[in-house]
């Protein structure tokens, strides 16, 4: 266990370890973890969503130009309803990103105070730097894909709606 390595068989602090220090360290690698595993996991879900509305648009295609309206309709929708849930799923993953983030800043600012070193203040240099503010950063990149794939779901359901009609 993490305090066995702190304290002794006594219950005393081990006078060998600076535990301040030591679960700094501890608290530093939960948050960098914390923070891979939830990009990772963003750029997962993407991936897949990509893949989805690859094979969802591949089939309302098909079934459009098979004349197949109900199907490709019913394509349209669920194309619509997914890009609505992976976005959801998108901005609960940044939000889980954020929080690492959010201590890294400030742990990030400490060490620089310590270190002398502003230059160790990533994620503020990332965030303050006109540089970078004109990239598009990969939250922006993702609404746009979001959003064009939603509306090419409106559309193909209007779309679908309108031929079947005819």
């Amino acid at each position: 266990m993490l305090g066995d390595l702190f304290w002794t068989d006594k219950g005393e602090e081990h006078p060998m370890v600076d535990t301040s220090t030591d679960y700094q360290v501890v608290a530093r690698d939960l948050a960098w973890k914390w923070f891979e595993y939830h990009a990772g996991q963003r750029l997962a879900v993407f991936r897949f969503f990509l893949l989805v509305i690859a094979f969802i648009s591949a089939g309302y295609v098909s079934s459009l130009l098979a004349k197949e309206h109900l199907v490709s309709g019913i394509l349209a929708l669920v194309l619509l309803v997914s890009t609505f849930l992976f976005y959801r799923l998108d901005r609960r993953n940044r939000a889980l990103v954020k929080i690492s983030e959010a201590y890294l800043k400030d742990d990030q600012a400490e060490l620089a105070q310590q270190l002398g070193k502003s230059g160790i203040k990533l994620i503020e240099i990332s965030d303050d730097e006109k540089e970078y503010r004109s990239l598009c950063s990969f939250s922006q990149i993702n609404k746009a894909i979001f959003a064009l794939v939603g509306a090419f779901g409106a559309v193909g359901l209007i779309i679908s709606a309108l031929k079947s009609c005819w």
